[in-house]
């Protein structure tokens, strides 16, 4: 965005507050999605080791397994994801 200045047309520059709420913005929203995506992600894995795999392991700690993969990789996407959308805009 371009604003208006005494020697011609500048680029409108954001303060550093902004780009801190936005991260910490990102990680609460990163935090809440992980967390749903997650328990999803234990549940589906739960009932479908439990039902459809014959296997030695333990059903908990592979659906436990899964859960926290889903969770990093949610929490990351919010953090990352948005600075990459800032970069590609310009901003």
């Amino acid at each position: 965005m371009l604003v208006q200045h005494r020697r011609g047309l500048r680029p409108l520059r954001r303060p550093r507050d902004v780009l801190t709420v936005t991260v910490a913005a990102s990680a609460a929203l990163g935090l809440v999605f992980g967390l749903l995506g997650g328990a999803c992600a234990f549940v589906i894995a739960y009932s479908e080791y439990r039902r459809n795999w014959s296997f030695t392991g333990n059903a908990v700690h592979m659906a436990l397994r899964s859960a926290a993969v889903t969770f990093l990789f949610f929490f990351l996407a919010t953090l990352i994801l948005p600075q990459v959308f800032r970069a590609m805009s310009g901003g």
